[in-house]
């Protein structure tokens, strides 16, 4: 009788510790979609802002910079994110005249400050109109 009540406590007590690992991850899980949402939306700004500018107005060249944009409310306090931006200008390689924009966004990760691999990245395409 103790034995199988030593057997069920253990399950139980390692069926309560594997539900309570997954609390983190899911939390994880959750505050890297609000980033990655966040970094999508700043990306396609900044795209827009671009593809909304006059022909004549772009330039060949790449740009960066860093935003830092305040979002999601957590436990009552609010999170600040840096984004690490590129905005790279190029001549199609068709010869028409036509600009390639690709805008990538990246930001710190973790306490070590890490940038994230692979980020944001959005692709546009601005021509002359005639």
């Amino acid at each position: 009788m103790i034995l199988e009540l030593l057997i069920g406590f253990s399950l139980v007590t390692i069926a309560l510790l594997a539900v309570f690992s997954l609390i983190p991850t899911g939390e994880r899980a959750a505050a890297l979609a609000d980033v990655t949402t966040q970094a999508r939306q700043f990306a396609s700004t900044l795209l827009q802002d671009q593809l909304a500018r006059d022909y004549n107005a772009l330039s060949v060249g790449q740009s960066q910079g860093d935003e830092p944009i305040e979002h999601t409310l957590r436990r009552g306090v609010r999170v600040t994110t840096t984004f690490h931006y590129t905005i790279d200008i190029t001549r199609s390689p068709s010869g028409l005249q036509i600009y390639n924009i690709v805008v990538t966004v990246n930001w710190e990760e973790g306490s070590g400050g890490a940038l994230r691999a692979g980020g944001v990245r959005l692709e546009g395409e601005k021509g002359r109109q005639w």
